[in-house]
């Protein structure tokens, strides 16, 4: 819908727009719930970004065709921007029998075409042999031999998924013959960052260190 697109052209948390065309004026989402907590269109407002007109050249608008309904001229068939957007901002869903799914490059240096999203402070990597794949990784660190701190999600990955599908899943496993491999978590989030302190036994924690903190809580 066309509230759907507005909201999703005004977002700003990581993982969603490198450069948001709209100013989200209101509640358009957070990363807690990936920008499905946006409030409803009658609370909202937003006006077109400065970045925005600077990407549109006004200049470029007698060169547009642009479309005509019941007689009336309306919006160009197409915008015409200074740089290829899709590539800032990416671009992921499915069509008809094709899917697409564009990862987001930094602005300033498209040309290395190095996926980066605005904010994450995790580690991007491509496989040297291919460049068409690599690995997203989160942030965590140990903070002493019973806790640690995980400061950042795999772009995607949204707060409260990560919580409930991760998390709660360690800290009570739905399979009563799997003993709980965490002690307890507590939340330190904002609507744009992320942080959790997760509490371990000694045992516990030698156990992920071994097998790697990543691996072992899907970062």
């Amino acid at each position: 819908s066309l509230t759907n697109t507005i909201v999703g052209l005004a977002q700003n948390f990581v993982g969603s727009n490198n450069i948001n065309f709209l100013v989200p004026a209101g509640q358009f989402g957070t990363r807690l719930h990936g920008g499905s907590d946006a409030a409803s269109a009658r609370y909202i407002f937003t006006r077109l970004s400065p970045l925005a007109l600077a990407l549109f050249n006004k200049y470029d608008e007698p060169l547009l065709t642009y479309l005509n309904e019941d007689g009336m001229s309306i919006e160009p068939e197409w915008y015409c921007p200074v740089i290829p957007t899709v590539l800032v901002n990416g671009a992921h869903g499915v069509g008809t029998g094709y899917s697409t799914d564009i990862p987001s490059y930094n602005p300033l240096t498209l040309k290395d075409l190095v996926p980066w999203y605005k904010n994450f402070t995790g580690e991007i990597k491509l496989l040297d042999n291919d460049r068409t794949r690599g690995v997203i990784n989160g942030v965590c660190a140990k903070l002493d031999e019973a806790s640690i701190e995980i400061t950042d999600l795999p772009v995607g990955t949204w707060t409260q998924y990560y919580k409930e599908n991760v998390l709660e899943n360690m800290l009570h496993p739905k399979r009563n013959d799997i003993q709980p491999s965490i002690l307890d978590y507590k939340e330190y989030h904002t609507d744009t960052t992320v942080r959790f302190v997760i509490k371990l036994s000694q045992a516990q924690f030698a156990k992920f260190h071994e097998s790697g903190l990543h691996k072992s809580f899907r970062l």
